[in-house]
């Protein structure tokens, strides 16, 4: 595999890329499924997904750890052309959720989709 340069945009826990960007490249490289798997539960402060030390891109949202994300790119996905991105929650039980994506091409047809689990912080835990 190349190497491959994440733009700090997408960074993730310290020293890597955020998890479902660099699992996007390894699934294209390899023309298969990929899984990501964060390395320890806990706050990254400028991660591209949890990060709440960032202030670059006007994202809020409900703070959640993604523990595992598992995607599989169907066909290939071009920069310029109009996507539609759509999720839903699958199952909760306690601090754990899952919840699935795709991207819909401008016909509906699926280019990609994931599956992902995501952890929501203990109670009292730092956020940033």
């Amino acid at each position: 595999m190349p190497n491959v340069l994440v733009p700090a945009r997408f960074n993730g826990p310290p020293a890597s890329g955020q998890g479902g960007y660099s699992a996007g490249f390894v699934a294209a490289f390899l023309a298969a499924a990929a899984r990501f798997t964060s390395p320890a539960e806990g706050t990254f402060g400028h991660c591209f997904v949890c990060g709440r030390a960032r202030h670059d891109d006007g994202i809020e949202g409900t703070l959640a750890y993604l523990a595992r994300r598992q995607s599989e790119l169907l066909r290939p996905i071009h920069a310029g052309v109009e996507l539609i991105a759509v999720g839903r929650p699958l199952a909760r039980e306690g601090r754990k959720g899952c919840a699935a994506t795709a991207i819909l091409d401008p016909d509906g047809a699926v280019s990609a989709h994931s599956e992902q689990l995501l952890i929501a912080p203990r109670e009292g835990m730092s956020h940033k």
